[in-house]
């Protein structure tokens, strides 16, 4: 989903349930049952268990065809599929991490599907047959699931995931993606309000809103910065390289086309023997508008 949507959700702010609910049951004994219900009523949803084995080779589906992620199986897996095999709406895996996906509409979205990045496109749809087969705990998906592109296949099927451990330890997985330029808590606050505007507010303070984003950074889910006159910013933390040119004047980040820093990096590398894994630049000045306007004066 977008930053603004996944800040409204870490906030907290409530809404109409719609469609499944997840339960988490503990035994006197210590013992934990994560479980849940699948409420549907656009149609059968042809559900059926697969067997997913070690070693066992995937490939995900993209907007274009069977196209994207191919990825070999490290854990075997358990699971309830719905409309077909690919599609694990529930599972668990050997090392006793469960995964289940949430329809969530109105409140989710994705990034469009881009062609040139299919070889790590991975479809929302199988994002659970992922994270089993891949990760052995939540710590695990959190620092894998930048590496993966998630699209979706059709306007409907929005969804967030929900992962267990077998302490009982959980997590809800909303991805952050939407608003790539740097964003600082005042301007996330005033989308969230523009977005509510008519409806029940879903983050009710701006010292909400710096809590939450705070908290997503400190997760090493969101990059902090530094904007115009010194305002924390922040953005999305991934495997792409960021650069922007950053107006002073409105606030406004226009990302730079290329990457300016290739040859760069590599020099460093060689230079230093440093293992460079990615940068963030940003340059400051005033946009046209801004510009113009100064002129004015």
């Amino acid at each position: 989903m977008n930053l603004l949507l996944g800040v409204a959700a870490a906030c907290g702010g409530g809404f109409q349930a719609v469609a499944c609910t997840g339960i988490s049951l503990t035994a006197a004994d210590g013992g934990y049952v994560q479980a849940r219900t699948i409420e549907w009523s656009r149609g059968a949803l042809r559900s059926d268990w697969v067997v997913i084995p070690r070693g066992e080779r995937l490939t995900s589906f993209t907007p274009e065809g069977a196209n994207g992620l191919s990825f070999t199986a490290k854990y075997g897996t358990v699971g309830l599929t719905v409309v077909q095999r690919e599609f694990i709406a529930e599972g668990i895996n050997e090392a006793g991490l469960s995964a289940g996906l949430f329809f969530f509409p109105r409140f989710g979205g994705y990034d469009s599907y881009d062609p040139a990045q299919s070889g790590r496109t991975l479809s929302d749809l199988q994002v659970v047959a992922w994270i089993l087969t891949q990760c052995a705990s939540i710590d695990e998906v959190k620092e894998a699931i930048a590496s993966v592109r998630v699209v979706g296949l059709e306007a409907a099927s929005v969804v967030h995931w929900r992962l267990g451990e077998p302490s009982g330890r959980q997590a809800v997985l909303e991805l952050l993606a939407g608003i790539e330029e740097p964003v600082t808590a005042e301007e996330v606050y005033r989308r969230l309000l523009a977005a509510d505007r008519g409806k029940k507010p879903r983050c009710a303070c701006l010292s909400t809103v710096y809590r939450t984003l705070s908290t997503l950074a400190e997760k090493g889910l969101l990059l902090r910065g530094s904007g115009p006159e010194g305002a924390m910013t922040y953005q999305l933390r991934d495997s792409r390289d960021r650069q922007y040119l950053v107006c002073t004047g409105c606030g406004s980040a226009v990302p730079i086309p290329g990457c300016p820093l290739e040859q760069l990096e590599r020099s460093l590398g060689d230079q230093t023997g440093f293992a460079i894994t990615g940068h963030s630049l940003e340059l400051y000045g005033l946009c046209p508008r801004c510009a113009g306007n100064e002129k004015e004066k």
